[in-house]
């Protein structure tokens, strides 16, 4: 149930019942495919029980693709509970917590998207 779009500068897996969050990543991916503002992409693994407090980033909108585990993310006063193969998008200058709220390590990918 994942869609996979590779370039020649960036991978992305997602879900593929969430098309419009999936079509919106491969136009900027497509987009930026040939310059020097790719979106960052990096992973995050937490242990369980570990939590970590997230910065906003200005201007920059985040996705968070949960690849195992179950996370806990905290905006404000709400919190979404996440498992594996689910997504979330933090808008730009968002401060977050992120939390393993499971038993199993939790891995996650961020993508940074640029600014429309």
């Amino acid at each position: 149930d994942l869609a996979v779009v590779v370039t020649p500068d960036a991978v992305l897996v997602a879900r593929r019942d969430d098309p419009s969050s999936v079509k919106k990543l491969v136009e900027q991916l497509k987009q930026h495919s040939s310059s020097s503002s790719l979106p960052g992409i990096r992973q995050m693994t937490l242990l369980p029980g570990e939590r970590i407090s997230v910065p906003g980033v200005p201007d920059h909108a985040r996705h968070w693709l949960v690849l195992m585990g179950t996370a806990s993310v905290t905006i404000a006063d709400m919190t979404r509970r996440l498992h594996k193969h689910e997504s979330f998008q933090v808008p730009p200058e968002t401060e977050c917590i992120l939390e393993n709220s499971g038993a199993d390590r939790l891995r996650i990918v961020e993508i940074e998207l640029p600014p429309a």
